[in-house]
Protein backbone atom coordinates (compact mmCIF):
# COMPACT_ATOMS: atom_id res chain seq x y z
CA UNK A 1 0.00 0.00 0.00
CA UNK A 2 2.84 2.38 0.84
CA UNK A 3 4.41 2.05 -2.60
CA UNK A 4 1.07 2.93 -4.23
CA UNK A 5 0.74 6.00 -2.05
CA UNK A 6 4.27 7.09 -3.01
CA UNK A 7 3.41 6.60 -6.70
CA UNK A 8 0.19 8.53 -6.19
CA UNK A 9 2.04 11.39 -4.47
CA UNK A 10 4.77 11.51 -7.13
CA UNK A 11 2.21 11.67 -9.92
CA UNK A 12 0.38 14.43 -8.10
CA UNK A 13 3.62 16.42 -7.88
CA UNK A 14 4.31 15.90 -11.61
CA UNK A 15 0.79 17.03 -12.35
CA UNK A 16 1.57 20.36 -10.70
CA UNK A 17 4.81 20.80 -12.62
CA UNK A 18 4.25 19.13 -15.97
CA UNK A 19 0.51 18.69 -16.60
CA UNK A 20 0.64 16.80 -19.93
CA UNK A 21 3.18 14.25 -18.73
CA UNK A 22 1.35 13.78 -15.46
CA UNK A 23 -2.01 13.21 -17.09
CA UNK A 24 -0.65 10.48 -19.33
CA UNK A 25 1.30 8.89 -16.48
CA UNK A 26 -1.68 9.14 -14.16
CA UNK A 27 -3.97 7.38 -16.62
CA UNK A 28 -1.68 4.35 -16.52
CA UNK A 29 -1.25 4.33 -12.75
CA UNK A 30 -4.85 5.13 -11.89
CA UNK A 31 -5.92 1.67 -13.04
CA UNK A 32 -3.66 0.14 -10.40
CA UNK A 33 -4.86 2.54 -7.72
CA UNK A 34 -8.54 1.99 -8.48
CA UNK A 35 -8.03 -1.77 -8.14
CA UNK A 36 -6.11 -1.49 -4.87
CA UNK A 37 -7.93 -2.94 -1.83
CA UNK A 38 -7.36 0.26 0.17
CA UNK A 39 -10.63 2.23 0.07
CA UNK A 40 -8.98 5.51 1.02
CA UNK A 41 -6.64 5.29 -1.96
CA UNK A 42 -9.56 4.43 -4.24
CA UNK A 43 -11.58 7.41 -3.03
CA UNK A 44 -8.69 9.83 -3.52
CA UNK A 45 -8.04 8.40 -6.97
CA UNK A 46 -11.68 8.85 -7.96
CA UNK A 47 -11.58 12.45 -6.74
CA UNK A 48 -8.56 13.14 -8.95
CA UNK A 49 -10.18 11.36 -11.89
CA UNK A 50 -13.32 13.44 -11.37
CA UNK A 51 -11.26 16.63 -11.53
CA UNK A 52 -9.36 15.45 -14.60
CA UNK A 53 -12.43 14.42 -16.59
CA UNK A 54 -13.00 15.89 -20.02
CA UNK A 55 -15.08 14.92 -23.02
CA UNK A 56 -12.41 12.55 -24.34
CA UNK A 57 -12.25 10.39 -21.20
CA UNK A 58 -15.67 10.77 -19.55
CA UNK A 59 -16.94 7.38 -20.67
CA UNK A 60 -14.04 5.45 -19.14
CA UNK A 61 -14.08 7.41 -15.89
CA UNK A 62 -17.84 7.22 -15.38
CA UNK A 63 -17.78 3.47 -16.15
CA UNK A 64 -15.08 2.95 -13.50
CA UNK A 65 -16.99 5.04 -10.99
CA UNK A 66 -20.18 3.05 -11.59
CA UNK A 67 -18.31 -0.26 -11.27
CA UNK A 68 -16.89 0.90 -7.95
CA UNK A 69 -20.29 2.17 -6.81
CA UNK A 70 -21.80 -1.27 -7.44
CA UNK A 71 -19.09 -2.99 -5.39
CA UNK A 72 -19.42 -0.95 -2.18
CA UNK A 73 -21.99 -1.23 0.59
CA UNK A 74 -21.81 2.31 2.02
CA UNK A 75 -25.10 3.88 0.87
CA UNK A 76 -23.94 7.43 1.65
CA UNK A 77 -20.84 7.06 -0.51
CA UNK A 78 -22.86 5.33 -3.27
CA UNK A 79 -25.09 8.40 -3.39
CA UNK A 80 -22.02 10.66 -3.53
CA UNK A 81 -20.50 8.70 -6.43
CA UNK A 82 -23.82 8.66 -8.26
CA UNK A 83 -24.08 12.45 -7.97
CA UNK A 84 -20.54 12.83 -9.31
CA UNK A 85 -21.41 10.57 -12.26
CA UNK A 86 -24.51 12.63 -12.99
CA UNK A 87 -22.46 15.85 -12.95
CA UNK A 88 -19.88 14.40 -15.33
CA UNK A 89 -22.52 12.96 -17.64
CA UNK A 90 -24.40 16.27 -17.80
CA UNK A 91 -21.24 18.23 -18.51
CA UNK A 92 -19.34 15.93 -20.89
CA UNK A 93 -21.82 13.46 -22.42
CA UNK A 94 -20.58 12.45 -25.88
CA UNK A 95 -24.15 11.64 -26.99
CA UNK A 96 -27.72 11.66 -25.76
CA UNK A 97 -27.80 7.87 -26.00
CA UNK A 98 -24.80 7.50 -23.67
CA UNK A 99 -26.26 10.02 -21.23
CA UNK A 100 -29.54 8.11 -21.02
CA UNK A 101 -27.71 4.80 -20.57
CA UNK A 102 -25.74 6.24 -17.66
CA UNK A 103 -28.85 7.68 -16.01
CA UNK A 104 -30.71 4.37 -16.29
CA UNK A 105 -27.73 2.44 -14.96
CA UNK A 106 -27.32 4.81 -12.02
CA UNK A 107 -31.03 4.50 -11.24
CA UNK A 108 -30.83 0.71 -11.27
CA UNK A 109 -27.67 0.60 -9.13
CA UNK A 110 -28.67 3.06 -6.44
Amino acid sequence: MTHLFVRFWNIFQYFKLIPNFAVQNFKLNSICMVQDPDDTLKRKTFELLYKMTKSSNVEVIVDRMIDYMISISDDHYKTYIASRCVELAEQFAPSNHWFIQVMVLLHLCS
